[in-house]
């Protein structure tokens, strides 16, 4: 009898606490950044109106500010030919982050036919102009020579240590983006040994910043948070839902990039539910824009009938040659296999 009274008292307790009513989730910032890109979308108009305003006095810092923008849709509608226009006037006044700019514009087909010659001309310059820049403390410049660097661009041996000094010089000017630059190559070992701990903290030290940056409405700073949060490098959790919050914005505004990841949410059914349907919307407006990654995956749902058809290989090989020659490593992949195996 005491035996049964205290499985009794035990379910008791048990439904009483099954009962309860769940506690509602805790706001993120992610919740509240659709409001407050809202309050800050005048001042951005303002700024880009400012920028443009100098650019055409000649302002080569102004100008690359415009051209970066119309790429991102800040303050103003995505125009990628506007956007290559003005990288190619500040570049040619000699500044070497634009000369970077521009060279990734031509590397990538973004507002321009993809050139891999002039595309590699514009990183040589950079590579000449950009010691300057970093001499006057530009933040930009040491992350943008720290690219050649790494890359072997621009007529510079692969220098992976020299890429991670530069990134650690920017991270210590203040910049959060080094921070993430540097936490990625100590997180990979790339430049040095991986040390996954130091990372660890630079990402968590650089979240907070680049989220205050992304609500005052910088795409850069927003793209890098959803890229964090699904990433399982500062948690063992990938945060989908929450990541979409912080590129689903500039997506619906048309930076392709941001495009190209909502497009693969959807295709993999990460913090959303599977479509098919919606993931080719993103991706065909990615492609439209000449994103690579979002034209090769628009070819791998043809070659994977996904696309709303049966299988097309002809339509998957066309796409993955368009990718091909914006320096996708994928579609170069694709491609290889497709010609050895006669397909």
């Amino acid at each position: 009898m005491r035996k049964a009274l205290i499985f009794a008292f035990a379910s008791t307790l048990a439904w009483a606490t099954f009962a309860q009513p769940a506690a509602a989730p805790k706001p993120t910032r992610g919740d509240g950044l659709v409001e407050k890109l809202k309050a800050a979308e005048p001042a951005l108009k303002t700024a880009f109106q400012n920028a443009s305003q100098k650019a055409e006095s000649g302002d080569a810092a102004a100008a690359e500010k415009v051209s970066r923008w119309l790429v991102y849709g800040q303050g103003t509608a995505v125009d990628l030919k506007s956007a290559f226009t003005w990288a190619n006037k500040a570049a040619e006044a000699g500044r070497g982050t634009a000369q970077l700019h521009l060279g990734l514009l031509y590397r990538h087909g973004n507002g321009v036919e993809p050139d891999e010659n002039a595309s590699n001309a514009w990183f040589a310059k950079a590579a000449k102009s950009l010691p300057a820049q970093v001499e006057a403390k530009d933040t930009d410049a040491m992350l943008a020579l720290a690219t050649l660097h790494y890359r072997g661009w621009g007529g510079l041996e692969q220098d992976r240590a020299a890429a991670l000094k530069l990134n650690q010089q920017a991270a210590d000017a203040g910049s959060p983006f080094g921070l993430v630059e540097v936490a990625d190559m100590l997180w990979d070992g790339k430049g040095t040994h991986r040390q996954r701990s130091k990372a660890k903290k630079l990402y968590l030290e650089a979240l907070p910043k680049l989220m205050t940056l992304g609500e005052a409405g910088s795409v850069r700073a927003q793209f890098i948070v959803g890229n964090m949060l699904a990433a399982k490098r500062m948690s063992n959790v990938r945060q989908f839902e929450e990541s979409i919050k912080w590129q689903q914005p500039s997506a619906d505004g048309g930076y392709a990039a941001a495009e190209f990841i909502i497009g693969a949410r959807h295709q993999k059914g990460h913090g959303t539910p599977q479509n098919d349907a919606v993931a080719m919307q993103w991706y065909t407006k990615a492609a439209a824009q000449g994103h690579p990654g979002g034209i090769n995956n628009v070819g791998w749902m043809h070659g994977n009938g996904r696309a709303g058809g049966a299988a097309d290989g002809a339509k998957a090989a066309a796409e993955y040659l368009r990718a091909a020659q914006r320096g996708n490593a994928v579609s170069q992949n694709n491609i290889a296999l497709r010609m050895y195996y006669g397909q």
